[in-house]
């Protein structure tokens, strides 16, 4: 898990995918190995055993999140993240991985980059420190919806939201990396094909 491309390397001869990761006939040029679709999904994840226990209590409003690695966050994920704000306008947004949001720089861009776009800064929630694995779900569940990366799509990230009921929306790319989500989503009936 976590590795949804090719290794580039000359001793390993083959890469374990399946047809909604790797659909077959479109992404077999971008793989230095020979790829193997298996019938089953490639991802295999149980949901931790906390996740069953874990509740929240109401909330005030549409609360949105993004937990995915900021690496993974374009410009074009930012832009998207706030139209789909300016269309709730009682959401706010809570931008969580690990501890970077902790870094002011950091937080000062996003504002500045929402703000261009027409969300004020208070409605976002920068959440700055490590939790729990406890917490870190109530968070994940305390999210009416969860925005995927793109194009550079999560994948521990959407199987823990999808653990505690939270949906995720993602925009399916051609390759592995643009659709570790949504191959997840199709393989378990969870998707929807939308336009705009």
């Amino acid at each position: 898990m976590g590795h949804p491309n090719t290794s580039a390397l000359q001793t390993i001869d083959y890469h374990l995918t399946d047809r909604f990761a790797d659909p077959p006939g479109l992404t077999e040029h971008l793989y230095g190995e020979q790829l193997v679709w298996l019938d089953h999904a490639i991802l295999a994840w149980r949901p931790y055993r906390i996740a069953s226990e874990i509740s929240v209590d109401d909330r005030d409003g549409p609360v949105l999140g993004v937990f995915n690695n900021i690496a993974k966050i374009s410009p074009m994920a930012l832009k998207t993240y706030a139209l789909i704000i300016r269309r709730v306008p009682d959401a706010k947004l809570i931008l969580k991985y690990g501890d970077r949001y902790s870094v002011t720089q950091l937080q000062d861009r996003y504002r500045r980059e929402f703000a261009a776009e027409g969300v004020l800064p208070h409605r976002l929630d920068f959440r700055t420190q490590t939790e729990s694995l406890r917490q870190h779900l109530r968070t994940m569940m305390s999210c009416d919806l969860a925005l995927d990366a793109f194009p550079y799509q999560g994948t521990m990230t959407s199987f823990e939201c999808l653990s505690v009921g939270t949906p995720v929306v993602s925009c399916c790319g051609d390759y592995y990396a643009h659709r570790a989500t949504s191959a997840m989503m199709m393989r378990m009936g969870l998707h929807q094909i939308g336009g705009k």
